[in-house]
């Protein structure tokens, strides 16, 4: 694993963290997958019974997630570490995992492992993630480029 200069997991380390135990049990055969979509389905069910909020369980799980994204990734603030970590379970408690959607549309033949899968999630996942960080540098070097803000960045006295 690698450490960014924080202290903290790099971003892709993390984010693997939480997908390949998910994978590995959906993909480990239908005990797992089963196990994994009675966990979602459970959540679900607890955030219909709690008129579309979620648990406080949920809360201080995610919060946790959340706070060592924004570790690895300083330059997200609160807001954008949320949305970056909807990301993650977004993509990794998926119908398209969790219940075989795609079992259809792949040819009988493939081959496509547990590691496999692990991977394109954890760089779909990061690449969103570096996405958001990537625009708000994008953001702030337009910004800075403006004629009407100094150099230092501040809108100039009219």
């Amino acid at each position: 694993m690698n450490n960014s200069p924080s202290g903290s997991l790099a971003l892709e380390d993390l984010v693997e963290a939480f997908i390949k135990p998910v994978v590995a049990r959906a993909m480990g055969g239908e005990r797992g997958a089963s196990s994994v979509r009675i966990l979602r389905e459970m959540v679900e069910m607890w955030v219909h019974l709690e008129k579309g909020s979620a648990p406080t369980a949920i809360h201080l799980v995610a919060g946790r997630w959340i706070s060592a994204i924004l570790k690895a990734c300083p330059d997200l603030s609160r807001s954008e570490g949320i949305w970056a970590y909807s990301l993650m379970p977004g993509s990794t408690f998926s119908s398209h995992l969790l219940d075989r959607w795609l079992d259809g549309l792949v040819p009988p033949n493939d081959t496509t492992s547990e590691e496999q899968v692990t991977a394109m999630l954890v760089s779909f996942c990061t690449g969103g993630i570096t996405g958001i960080m990537e625009r708000n540098r994008s953001r702030l070097r337009t910004f800075r480029a403006s004629p009407k803000h100094s150099a230092a960045g501040w809108p100039e006295k009219a």
